[in-house]
């Protein structure tokens, strides 16, 4: 097979390092003005038991208007232009028979900061409907991680900072993002029905490796070979040319399950309400050149399975929910970041999830949590042992991962995993206390939660594989079950970077050197997840957080958008010419339709204040033989942009009218030969057709 050589960018933590030296020379700690968040979360009384479960599902559009600065590559990131696969929100409603209840919140993020967590809490808290009001130890909010989402909506300075290319928070963004979330969650309440709970899981082959294998080596080895012989059955992969010889496969050195949650109908035990599939992987599978929203291959599995459920439904297709897990070191596996490889990795995810449903097993839905806030800079780990009370990290950050490598491991600066040289070393000395200056989170929100048998635990940040592990263990010891019916959210609830082994953090290699509070912040966070779920033994309480204050800092505050900044205007053709070069493989040459229109371009403030969507629909219409047009379906799917195909970006920016581009990439084997034609519905509602053209024309 032939592999394509990835191209070499910074991870967000090199650059974050790596820039800020320059940064450092000429700047200040001295603050700019701040936007604060807060609140106060109360406690809800209890709902009346209805003595069966009640579960609903739901999903919003959290896209926002082209403008920000997405989050996750730091400098290297991109303005968006638009979007190709919509970033939703989905949420999973579960009410046990005696009242007890949890939802299970998945965002097509980078990141999930606790301040939107408390303060979607906040709202949901205050929700007309008394018996959707929800506490914030009721409520687990993930982010799926992609890099193709906005940036600026975090709680905490240094990732406001440095997460994007643009520092600074914008308070527009983070109420939209928190008005949406919470409406998910009421929507999944309100929609509850009788259902029946059910548990699957599978591995799945070829579709993750471990990038950091020198560093995964470095610990126990009863404990790599326990990893190690639980994948050793599946077949390898290639790998691209970037990675280095090792003495192990890198699809062995991954934990590659697959869990499910299956709620169907009590009532309609074929019909399905919604699934939460829970799976570890960088799903970083486009390049950070794209400058599109995405949701990248978790979207993509996600949008297919519910399209094929909901066919076999026949009414409205049921929500899948995807979760990370502890991915730190786990890379997808890729050829190439392109749309192709997006959509590959993205099917083979969802057929698997289907796929689950075979072997799956009918679970009771007793719901037991135990939550609290636990500190993690400078907290007692064990006797004389203490995490790091200040911001960290290691020389290895500059270097980037093994899938994304930055330039300082070639050039003079000579930042190589593991063994920098010194002036290296001196670079990320002056980044560090640089970025001191930008406050990171120094507590998370923890949660351990049983659903019956299963056992869900949440991690916020991006633990290595071999750190989730431990932890899995412990909890299935503790708690005295499966280990495989324990459940890992990673980046759930608060974002603080890299969790590692103590081994692998003196490794030094890039998760290390990512790590925020020194080699024993994963072990503490592991100690604090085994004193809750211990707790269960315990009489529970009626509630171990509200009422709760809430306050945060988010730093400098800014205002993002196409007006604010200085937008690039492109035609037609240049943004085709863009989208073939950051999205497809070297001399490619995608079949590609367009369609381009005048309407307005709002800003989140404009577009809610006038009553606007946040961004245009797209949809392909067919000719019918009596003259009259009607939505295209391929393969009983509507071809709009709710599915894979389309991408819609703003061309130029004007005060009144801004121009718009859609551009269609069906399947190579559609076989339509009726005229076609665009249909548009612009933010302010009004429809736009293009004109007639026909499947396999040069459009």
């Amino acid at each position: 097979m032939h592999i394509d050589k990835p191209k070499i960018y910074p991870a967000p933590g090199a650059i974050m390092l790596f820039a800020l030296l320059v940064l450092m020379l000429c700047s200040s700690c001295t603050p700019a003005p701040t936007a604060l968040i807060h609140g106060k979360l109360r406690a809800i009384k209890p709902s009346e038991p209805r003595n069966m479960l009640y579960a609903g599902a739901a999903k919003v559009d959290i896209t926002p208007p082209p403008g920000f600065p997405m989050g996750g590559h730091s400098f290297i990131g991109q303005i968006s232009r638009g979007q190709w696969l919509r970033l939703k929100a989905r949420s999973l409603y579960i009410e046990a028979p005696n009242g007890s209840k949890l939802a299970l919140i998945s965002t097509d993020l980078w990141s999930m900061p606790a301040g939107l967590a408390d303060r979607v809490t906040d709202i949901v808290a205050n929700s007309a409907n008394e018996s959707c009001r929800l506490e914030r130890r009721q409520m687990i909010f993930s982010a799926t991680h992609t890099h193709q989402s906005p940036g600026n909506f975090s709680s905490s300075p240094l990732y406001n900072q440095f997460g994007g290319p643009e520092k600074g928070f914008d308070r527009n963004l983070f109420d939209f993002l928190a008005n949406q979330l919470a409406d998910v969650v009421l929507a999944s309440c309100n929609t509850a029905e009788s259902a029946k709970l059910y548990f699957g899981d599978a591995q799945v082959e070829k579709l993750v490796r471990n990038r950091s294998i020198e560093a995964f080596l470095q610990n126990e080895k009863s404990q790599v070979s326990e990893i190690l012989e639980g994948s050793n059955s599946l077949p390898t992969d290639s790998l691209p040319p970037i990675y280095s010889p090792n003495p192990i496969s890198a699809y062995h050195a991954v934990d590659p399950m697959l869990q499910t949650l299956w709620i169907k109908s009590a009532k309609e035990p074929s019909h399905v309400i919604g699934i939460g599939a829970f799976f570890a992987v960088h799903p970083t599978t486009l390049s950070h050149e794209a400058a599109i929203y995405s949701s990248d291959m978790f979207g993509v599995a996600a949008t297919v399975a519910e399209q094929k459920l909901g066919l076999i439904s026949g009414g409205s297709a049921p929500v899948v929910a995807i979760f990370n897990g502890a991915e730190g070191d786990v890379s997808a596996a890729w050829i190439s970041q392109t749309r192709n490889e997006t959509l590959r990795l993205g099917k083979k995810l969802g057929d698997a999830i289907l796929n689950t449903e075979n072997k799956s097993i009918q679970i009771n839905a007793d719901i037991k949590v135990r939550f609290s806030r636990e500190q993690l800079a400078g907290a007692k780990v064990g006797k004389d042992k203490f995490t790091e009370k200040k911001l960290t990290g290691g020389p290895g950050a500059l270097a980037g991962a093994e899938d994304g490598p930055t330039k300082t491991r070639d050039n003079f600066i000579g930042c190589h995993e593991g063994a920098p040289d010194p002036l290296c070393r001196v670079v990320f000395w002056a980044a560090k206390y640089y970025m001191r200056c930008f406050s990171p989170p120094t507590e998370a929100p923890l949660g351990v939660y049983t659903l019956g048998p299963i056992v869900l635990a949440t991690l916020p940040g991006e633990f290595t594989t071999m750190m989730g592990r431990r932890i899995r263990n412990e909890l299935a010891s503790q708690l005295k079950v499966s280990k495989e019916k324990v459940i890992l959210l990673g980046l759930s609830n608060e974002y603080v970077s890299y969790f590692t082994t103590p081994e692998e953090y003196k490794a030094g290699q890039y998760e290390g050197g990512s790590t925020l509070y020194g080699g024993l912040a994963g072990v503490l966070v592991g100690k604090r997840l085994k004193t809750l779920a211990e707790q269960f033994s315990e009489k529970p309480p009626a509630s171990n957080d509200e009422p709760y204050k809430y306050h945060y800092d988010a730093g400098e505050v800014q205002t993002f958008s196409t007006v604010s900044k200085d937008f690039k205007s492109m035609e037609k053709d240049a943004l085709k010419t863009h989208i073939v070069k950051t999205m497809f493989t070297n001399g490619e040459k995608p079949q590609m339709y367009d369609a381009c229109w005048d309407g307005p371009a709002p800003t989140i403030a404009e577009a809610k204040a006038h009553d606007l969507t946040m961004t245009p629909s797209v949809q392909v219409e067919k000719k019918q033989p009596d003259g009259r047009w009607q939505p295209l379906t391929v393969g009983e799917i509507l071809e709009n942009d709710q599915g894979t195909n389309f991408i819609i970006q703003l061309s130029m920016w004007k005060k009144k009218q801004s121009k718009w581009c859609a551009f269609w990439l069906p399947s190579a084997d559609l076989n339509e030969t009726s005229p076609l034609r665009f249909k548009i519905i612009a933010h302010d509602g009004v429809a736009h057709t293009s004109a007639e053209f026909f499947s396999g024309q040069n459009n």
